[in-house]
C-alpha cells in the first residue's frame, strides 16, 4: 500500500503507510490510493475527507417494471460493456440478435424487452428509433460507464491492433512491453482520446449534461448519478432515464442496476485479462500499476477538455519528466 501526497504542480511525494502511521492524524484530506480486484484488473480508489465508495449513501432508485422497456447500453470502451450486456440478456432470457451498422446489437427479449448495445451513439439512436414506435408508451433505460484511466488504458492498449493485441500469448520481456506501451500512448493519441469521449460527450449533450456535473453527482451518491430524460420530448430521448457508472464501485452495480431496472441481475465476466492471456499475466499487472508521465498524459489530452477533465476527475498518478 501506498501513499500519495500532494505538492506542487504536477509532481507529488510517495511514502510508505508504516513511516506516517504516527502521523495520520495529521494528514486528513489527503488521497489514499487504494485498491480493489475486479477479474484481474486494479481499479484505483481515492478517498479524501468525505466517505464516499467506503460509506455510501443507500440506493434509492426503485422503478417499477413495465413492459417493453429497452435497455440500452451505450457505452466507452473498456467499461463494463460485455459485462452489462451478458447480464441483461440473461436476466431477461434474450433469444434473438439482430446485427445493425456501427457493431451495434439489437436482442429480442421476453415480456417484449429489448436489448441495444453499441459504442457508436448515432447508431444508437437509430437502433432505438426503430424499436420504439411511441417512446411515450415505451420507456427506455441508457447505461453508461467511466473507468479509472490507470486501469482502462491497459486494457485499450490490449484490443487494440496497433497496441498490445498481439502481446496476450508472447514471451516479451517487461522492458519491451513497457516500451511499446510508452510508444502506444505517444502515437496512437488520436484513437485514445476518440476512445475516452465519442460515446459518453454526445451521449451527455443529448440528456443536457456534461462530465464535470455527473462526476459531482457521482461522487456525492458513491459511484453512480441518473439523468431524466432531456426537455426535448421529441428528441430521440424521450421517456428515457440515463444511468452513469462509475467502474471503481461495480461492486455496488448489482443493487443499483436491480434497482432502477426492475429484474435485471448483474454479474461481471468471469474471466479476467490474466486468464485470457495467462502467459502475459504478469506483465500486464505491471502495466496496471504503471505510472503515466505528465508527458504521456498531456499527449492523450491535447486539446481536448473532455479529456483533461476525466485525468482531472481521476486525478491518475504521474510523475515529473
Amino acid at each position: 500500500d501506498r501513499l500519495f501526497l500532494p505538492g506542487f504542480g504536477q509532481r507529488s511525494t510517495m511514502v510508505t503507510f508504516r513511516s506516517v502511521l504516527p502521523y495520520a492524524s495529521l494528514i486528513a484530506g489527503t488521497f489514499l490510493m487504494l485498491t480493489q480486484k475486479e477479474g484481474n484488473d486494479v481499479f484505483f480508489l481515492r478517498q479524501g475527507k468525505r466517505k464516499l465508495s467506503v460509506d455510501p449513501k443507500p440506493i434509492d432508485l426503485k422503478r417499477r417494471q413495465e413492459k417493453g422497456t429497452v435497455a440500452v447500453i451505450m457505452n466507452t470502451p473498456k467499461s463494463g460493456t460485455g459485462s452489462l450486456h451478458s447480464s441483461f440478456a440473461l436476466s431477461f432470457q434474450c433469444y434473438t440478435r439482430t446485427s445493425l451498422p456501427k457493431v451495434t446489437h439489437q436482442y429480442d427479449c421476453k415480456n417484449d424487452m429489448n436489448i441495444l448495445r453499441t459504442h457508436d451513439v448515432k447508431a444508437g439512436i437509430d437502433a432505438l428509433g426503430a424499436i420504439r414506435h411511441d417512446p411515450h408508451q415505451q420507456k427506455c433505460v441508457v447505461f453508461t460507464a467511466i473507468r479509472d484511466p490507470q486501469a482502462w488504458l491497459p486494457s485499450l492498449f490490449m484490443e487494440s491492433p496497433r497496441g498490445g493485441k498481439h502481446l496476450c500469448n508472447s514471451y516479451n520481456s517487461l522492458a519491451e512491453v513497457l516500451r511499446q506501451y510508452h510508444n502506444w500512448i505517444m502515437t496512437d493519441t488520436v484513437s485514445i482520446r476518440s476512445a475516452i469521449t465519442d460515446t459518453r460527450v454526445p451521449l451527455f449533450e443529448h440528456f443536457g449534461t456534461n462530465l464535470t456535473v455527473e462526476m459531482e453527482k457521482v461522487e456525492k451518491n458513491g459511484g453512480y448519478s441518473v439523468v431524466p430524460h432531456p426537455v426535448d420530448e421529441a428528441g430521440p430521448f424521450a421517456n428515457c432515464e440515463l444511468l452513469f457508472l462509475r467502474m471503481e464501485e461495480s461492486n455496488r452495480w448489482n443493487d443499483i442496476i436491480s434497482n432502477m431496472l426492475p429484474g435485471a441481475t448483474f454479474k461481471p465476466n468471469e474471466k479476467g485479462r490474466s486468464e485470457l492471456c495467462p502467459i502475459f499475466a504478469q506483465h500486464y499487472e505491471a502495466l496496471l500499476q504503471y505510472t503515466l508521465t505528465s508527458t504521456e498524459i498531456t499527449r492523450i489530452i491535447g486539446d481536448d477538455d473532455d479529456v483533461a477533465y476525466y485525468f482531472d476527475a481521476y486525478k491518475s498518478k504521474q510523475v515529473t519528466d
